[in-house]
Parts: C-alpha cells; sequence; structure tokens
C-alpha cells in the first residue's frame, strides 16, 4: 500500500487523515523538490492518526518526507497514534509544525484498560522517529508516548511549549544524536522520562 503526495504541492483538509488498515504500507511524497504540506483546518484534528477506535493491530506503516502543518488547536497533534494497537511504525524526515502535540504515541489506551482490570495490556513496539523536526507546539509537548523497542535517532526537536520530550514508558528504547532545546513553559523540561509498570 502507498499513499504519495506531489512534491511542492498543499494538501487541505478538515477532517483526520486515519489510517485503519494495518500495512506493509508507505505514506510520502513522490518527485523531487520541497516536502509535500499536510494542512489541517480544524482546530481540534489529529493531521495524521494510525490507528481507530475499535480496531486493531495496525502495524508495519511507513510515514515520511511530509511536512504536518496544524493549527495550533488544543486537541491535534501532527502524527497520532492511539485507540488500537500501532506496531512497526517509522517516521523518518518529517517536518511537524504548528500542532498542540507534535507526534504522540497516547498512552491513554493502554492505562484505561489497565485500570479497569484487563488482564493483557498491549504496549506499542517498534517505533522508530529519525531524522524529523518538530517544531511550535502550541499547549503540549513535542515527542509524547510509550513503546518497546522505541528508536528516537537524530531528531531536532525544539520551541515547544510544555515538556520538549515526555516518555510515559519505555523498553529497550535508545534516544542518541538528538537535539532538544527551548521548552517555554516554567519548570518544565527538554526531556522526561516516566515510569508506568505493565
Amino acid at each position: 500500500k502507498r499513499v504519495l503526495f506531489r512534491h511542492d504541492d498543499t494538501f487541505a483538509s478538515n477532517t483526520a487523515a486515519r489510517i485503519g488498515q494495518t500495512g506493509t504500507g508507505t505514506i510520502g511524497m513522490y518527485g523531487n523538490g520541497a516536502k509535500p504540506i499536510l494542512q489541517t483546518t480544524n482546530v481540534n484534528n489529529h493531521l495524521l492518526q494510525i490507528g481507530v477506535v475499535g480496531l486493531y493491530n495496525m502495524a508495519d506503516w511507513r510515514v515520511m518526507d511530509l511536512e504536518l502543518l496544524g493549527t495550533g488547536g488544543s486537541l491535534s497533534s501532527g502524527l497520532y497514534a492511539g485507540g488500537g494497537n500501532t506496531d512497526q511504525i517509522t517516521a523518518l524526515r518529517l517536518l511537524v509544525r504548528n500542532n498542540n502535540v507534535g507526534i504522540a504515541w497516547d498512552t491513554g489506551t493502554s492505562e484505561y484498560y489497565a485500570a479497569r482490570g484487563a488482564s493483557a495490556i498491549h504496549v506499542t513496539y517498534q517505533i522508530t522517529i529519525a531524522d524529523s523536526e518538530i517544531d511550535t507546539t502550541t499547549g503540549g509537548w513535542g515527542l509524547y508516548g510509550e513503546a518497546k523497542q522505541w528508536a528516537v535517532l537524530g531528531n531536532y526537536i525544539h520551541d515547544t511549549y510544555s515538556h520538549s520530550v515526555r516518555v510515559q514508558y519505555v523498553g529497550k528504547g535508545v534516544f542518541s544524536h538528538n537535539t532538544i532545546s527551548n521548552p517555554s513553559l516554567v519548570n518544565t523540561h527538554v526531556f522526561t522520562l516516566r515510569t508506568v509498570v505493565y
């Protein structure tokens, strides 16, 4: 499966683009030139969402060579994975700007079911975010989430509102060669690592 956008063009929508099928799949650009811009006109939309509530086991997708431009709305994310198991995802060479949260692997699904006594909690695994830039978050984090086998490599994450990177849980992760700077809210951090027990 491939969804390719033409270089130098802008694609605007007031609804979120949602992936509700398992891969192998690629969302990216074709041709030579500037990254195509995917832009939301709805202040409360996730721009690109992998995983849909009620559908599970979305896996093996690559999102690459795109600019994800938000409106700064309070519920928006540039790239959002949630509502189901979202494994084996690669985000490569993205420019993510002007969203409430830049890239989010939502912990809400697993925490929700754990709090209600679910016996088996699936934590997302094999996630790579590489060679990307995340800037100008308007109310949240640059990068937020939880995963096992999580690689965050060579990214530039800056000018966020809250913590630049907030990791709720990581198992066997590598965070290397990133430049992370300038959260604007008082008493926030460029990197925060938390602990959730499963």
